[in-house]
């Protein structure tokens, strides 16, 4: 069954299911040895990082890079005719560009909109689901429980 799902992520959202190989290889091998679990997840996500900025040695078809880059610039492109867009840095298809713009980009994607940020009415329920995200988040941070209690 979960092929099928996987199958079906690659068809319709093939970013998605790229971005999600990496993450379950190393959920599949920690499984197998739970003990390296960090160091199985951080050689594999440094192995893909690697792979990833490497792509454009193998084939300029392949340069992944530069085809984030252009689909962003694209993305700006269409943005500028709509009430939503926000200012963003251009993506140069280099390690450095990627590095620079990777705080501004998890705090794109992870923290907006904002609270305080009502643009227009469809931002308010994505504003406060957002936040109560954020409260979970701290919540799980500081009143975890270390070892679970199997009755």
């Amino acid at each position: 069954m979960a092929v099928i799902f996987l199958c079906l992520i690659l068809i319709l959202r093939n970013f998605v299911f790229i971005t999600l190989v990496p993450a379950l290889i190393a959920w599949i091998i920690a499984e197998q040895k739970p003990k390296y679990a960090f160091l199985i997840f951080t050689g594999i996500y440094f192995f893909t990082g690697i792979l990833f900025f490497c792509s454009g040695f193998l084939s300029p078809k392949f340069d992944l890079p530069a085809h984030v880059s252009s689909r962003q610039l694209a993305f700006i492109e269409i943005a500028k005719g709509g009430a939503s867009a926000i200012n963003i840095n251009p993506l140069y298809p280099n390690f450095r560009s990627f590095l620079n713009n990777a705080p501004q980009a998890l705090n794109h994607s992870l923290m907006r909109p904002y609270i305080t940020e009502y643009l227009n009415f469809f931002y308010i329920p994505a504003a406060w689901e957002i936040f109560l995200y954020e409260i979970m988040f701290l919540l799980f941070i500081f009143f975890r429980k270390k070892k679970p209690h199997f009755s």
